[in-house]
């Protein structure tokens, strides 16, 4: 188990007490990953608690990827892309960068 800011964290994330600054913080080390090339997803399966269907896909296509859907329906729509000769790329579970415009809806609503 690590420490991360003022959360202990195991093998990944917990949203238990995340403020502001720590999902920030994330979001930042996300897209420093993503501008080097190394994508992982934002959440995976072990990240959230669920008592709902979660998978690890395997990827067909590279060999040690493994996509984390959160649902049912998101493990039915990887499987038709994962199938679609048009699809290059998937990017699961990629956090909202404009927390502003997130934090927001609810008020328009």
């Amino acid at each position: 188990m690590t420490k991360r800011g003022n959360l202990n964290m195991g093998m990944g994330k917990t949203r238990v007490r995340a403020t502001k600054e720590i999902r920030d913080k994330w979001i930042k080390e996300f897209l420093e990953k993503e501008a080097q090339g190394r994508y992982e997803p934002f959440y995976r399966t072990q990240d959230v608690t669920s008592s709902g269907v979660k998978a690890r896909v395997p990827c067909p296509h590279s060999p040690g990827r493994v996509y984390h859907t959160l649902s049912t329906n998101e493990t039915f729509t990887l499987m038709e892309l994962l199938h679609d000769p048009l699809v290059v790329d998937i990017k699961e579970q990629y956090p909202v960068v404009d927390v502003r415009k997130s934090d927001d809806l609810p008020l328009k609503l």
